[in-house]
This record gives structure tokens, sequence and C-alpha cells, in this order.
């Protein structure tokens, strides 16, 4: 702000002196056009035209760098916006680019995906689950029927592949058209042994004399008369 400033004042300045320079030297001009000249005068406005014209070119300069400075460092200040704007522009196009290959390689892996029934996907066919896969649509195409496990395996394992993986697809394969039977829930078995013996009815067992009981009864009935017997003694 206070360059501003100082840029006015010099401006004004500078249109003071160029005035005072034209002033002077129609005085000058005059005074010399004269017969009768008064050159103390005349020195005297010859001086303040040279002061004139110093203050003139001085401020004149400065005004010119100052100008010359501030168009500069606006040019700068341009370029820098102008560098800015062209890196931001680059990283706009840089995202949106890269959401653009994101949404097409989406767009290719939604295309390639393989279908999906029963809980189970289809392996893609340039894979060994795919080529096992095949073989079994193949085999029961020519049959026309869904081939058997044992007929697929036999076949499969001519081609090379391992039993495991021969077992684990043509597993998936059956679940994928919907071929394997649902497993029956589990279901309690009452024990043999309980149904062989049934239970004593309850009148039998309440009846049932225990061991013992019948002894300890004997036991007293043989003591009594052994005590009535002695009583006379006494």
């Amino acid at each position: 702000m206070t360059n501003e400033i100082d840029l006015e004042e010099l401006e004004t300045k500078a249109t003071e002196a160029a005035a005072n320079i034209a002033t002077f030297k129609d005085e000058i001009q005059a005074m010399l056009d004269l017969d009768a000249t008064d050159y103390n005068e005349l020195r005297k406005k010859a001086n303040e035209l040279h002061r004139n014209h110093v203050i003139y070119t001085r401020a004149t300069n400065i005004v010119n760098r100052e100008t010359m400075r501030a168009e500069r460092e606006a040019k700068i200040e341009e370029a820098r916006a102008r560098r800015e704007a062209e890196k931001e522009a680059r990283r706009e196009a840089a995202e949106e680019l890269k959401k653009k290959k994101a949404a097409e390689l989406e767009a290719r892996k939604e295309a390639n995906k393989m279908p999906e029934q029963n809980g189970v996907r289809r392996p893609k066919p340039d894979t060994q689950a795919g080529a096992l896969w095949a073989m079994a649509d193949k085999m029961s195409e020519v049959l026309n029927s869904p081939v058997s496990g044992k007929e697929f395996i036999e076949a499969a394992e001519l081609e090379g592949y391992k039993i495991s993986s021969i077992r684990t697809q043509f597993a998936m394969w059956r679940k994928f058209y919907g071929l394997t039977k649902p497993k029956a829930p589990a279901t309690s078995k009452a024990p043999t042994e309980a149904l062989k013996t049934p239970p004593e009815p309850v009148s039998k067992r309440t009846n049932k004399a225990k061991p013992g009981v019948k002894s300890r009864a004997k036991n007293t009935t043989k003591a009594e008369p052994k005590v009535e017997a002695e009583q006379p003694n006494v």
C-alpha cells in the first residue's frame, strides 16, 4: 500500500514538474526576446527550470521502474496462477481418468462374471475347475442325463487330474445344477434294551418284602419266650 501511495505522489510531482518546465521555458524565452533583460531574474528562472527537470526526471524514472516491477510481479503471479490451474486441471483429469478406468474394469469384471446358482459360482473356463466342469457337461450331454460319479471320476483320471480335485469339482458341479440331495434331519434312536424289558408294575414293587426285614421279625419272636421264662425266677 505504501508503494502505491509513493507512486501516486511521484506521479503528481512529475506532472507538476513538467508543467513548471513548460512555464519556465516560456518565461525564459520571453525574457530573451526583450532587449532589456534582467540576468539575475533570468538566472533564477533557469535554476528553477533545471530543478524541475531534475524532479521530473527522477520522479519519472522511479515511476517507470516501479511500474515495470509491478508489471513483472504481476506476470510472475499470473504465470504461477496459470501453473497452479494447469496442475489442478491435470490432477482432476488424472482423477477422472482413474475413476473411468476403475468403472471400465468393474464393468469388464461384471461382464466376465460367471453365473451363480444354488450358492455356487461357475468357474471360469480357462481354469482347471472350469475344464472339469466342461467335461461333466459334455459327458452329461452325450448321456442325455447327469453323469454319474463313477463314470466322471474314471474319465477325469484318464485326463490326468488329481482325484481330490475331481471329487471336489464334481460335488460343486452337482450342487450348481441342484443335483445334490438334501441331507435328512438326524432323529434320536430309542434304546433297544429299554423296549425289551418292560418296567415292573407298581403294586408288585410295593408289596415285595425287603430282604432282611423278615429275618429280623423272626429273631424277635424267638427272643420273646426266653424273656417270659426268666421272669418267675426274679
